[in-house]
């Protein structure tokens, strides 16, 4: 009981530090199956600031030893706030080290670079491959501002 207890506060605590620790990136993830991922996997963003118009947009893919590719076709769809949508095909080339060991790494992926969000409210990524994928983890969004035209 004492041990069941004690790994619950370690939890909490945490769970805590790390949400202190983040930073001014936004990361939101999604989970998919790592054994053949060829869902939807659906990221949402909260726009709160629409008045941000210079964002740096990345994706990132969290992988481990069982995903090889060095180029992975996706179709993105983004929902915006007011329900319209954008869809696009993209590949994701990987140049990377990819994982040896059964630990995972995460790969980068730029997407738009000096954009906008200029709606506020929900903005939702679904990014799914052109074909079934092993060795996938996660798939997430990175949303920065860039300071390329500030002075």
């Amino acid at each position: 009981m004492r041990k069941i207890f004690s790994a619950r506060i370690v939890a909490i605590v945490t769970c805590v530090a790390l949400m202190v620790g983040c930073g001014p990136k936004e990361k939101n993830v999604c989970h998919v199956n790592p054994m053949n991922w060829s869902k939807s996997a659906d990221i949402v963003y909260e726009n709160n600031q629409p008045s941000q118009s210079h964002l740096d947009i990345a994706f990132f893919v969290r992988c481990n030893a069982d995903f090889d590719a060095k180029m992975l076709p996706v179709v993105i769809r983004i929902t915006a706030p007011d329900s319209s949508e954008c869809v696009e095909p993209a590949v994701w080339m990987f140049d990377g080290e990819l994982p040896t060991t059964p630990a995972t790494t995460t790969q980068m992926v730029s997407y738009r670079t000096v954009c906008s969000l200029n709606q506020q409210g929900k903005y939702t990524f679904s990014i799914v491959p052109m074909q079934p994928v092993r060795g996938v983890e996660a798939v997430g969004i990175t949303i920065e501002e860039t300071d390329l035209f500030k002075q």
